[in-house]
């Protein structure tokens, strides 16, 4: 492989991957921080006062949300499921492991089946 191909190949990587983190922060505000399984928040929000170096300077008051989230395939790769976008949701890592190489549909109805 020359130099060439090689810097052509980092830079499709680099530009699909920020393509992902914008696709992947889109879904985030889409499913509006929650699992896409349980509905429950995959976010935490941290907030508090900074303490200055200076006793002249105020203190700060900052509020982060930290996003707590997987990455899953409702078509699991396992089954012929793809990378595609369409295929990935974001879910918490409990959902996540408890659904394993089950479909979405499949989770979906185990989860809403009172007596499993």
């Amino acid at each position: 492989m020359t130099r060439r191909e090689q810097l052509r190949r980092e830079f499709e990587g680099i530009k699909y991957r920020n393509v992902f983190k914008k696709y992947v922060n889109d879904l985030f505000q889409k499913q509006d921080g929650d699992c896409f399984y349980c509905r429950k928040a995959m976010y935490e929000v941290l907030d508090g006062y900074t303490e200055p170096p200076i006793p002249e300077i105020p203190r700060m008051y900052y509020r982060y949300v930290v996003p707590n989230y997987t990455y899953d395939h409702k078509m699991p790769l396992a089954r012929n499921g793809t990378n595609d976008f369409e295929n990935i949701v974001l879910a918490c890592a409990p959902c996540n492991s408890r659904k394993g190489v089950k479909t979405c549909d499949e989770y979906l109805a185990e989860l809403s089946n009172p007596f499993y």
